[in-house]
């Protein structure tokens, strides 16, 4: 589990030296191509908090993160990203077994960006949701 935390840990000073909160151009890793600043740091606070230990396990712990991901932070208090509390990045998962542990409001409906446990954000249709969604998020 230490080391899980460690790799974790690495992982997030790569992310923060090379910029992946960035632009959301799709230039650094990890970050694709027309992602939304907000998602971005939705995962970063996500990857923060698995790394860090600080709380956010619940709306309210959006505070702990306001100055260093505000976009993130302003998204989460008035729901436009919904984030699976309890759920938190997952050494080891793959693309396809990792769950999703935060995703935009508008995704069931429309498509939109998830982010999922193995810390990349992805672009979904609202058919690929239904099958990958939360359950809190199937009606």
């Amino acid at each position: 589990m230490r080391f899980a935390a460690i790799s974790l840990s690495v992982l997030l000073s790569i992310c923060t030296l090379s910029g992946c909160g960035g632009t959301g151009t799709g230039t650094t890793p990890g970050v694709p191509k027309g992602a939304s600043e907000a998602i971005i740091e939705v995962r970063d606070i996500v990857l923060e908090s698995s790394t860090m230990g600080t709380s956010f396990k619940k709306p309210e712990d959006s505070v702990n993160f306001e100055g260093k991901f505000p976009r993130g932070a302003a998204a989460v208090k008035d729901k436009s990203i919904l984030v699976v509390w309890g759920l938190g990045l997952k050494e080891g998962a793959s693309a396809e077994s990792a769950k999703v542990v935060a995703y935009e409001a508008k995704t069931p409906n429309e498509g939109g960006w998830v982010v999922k446990e193995d810390g990349q954000i992805y672009q979904v249709t609202a058919a690929d949701f239904s099958q990958i969604a939360p359950k809190a998020a199937k009606k």
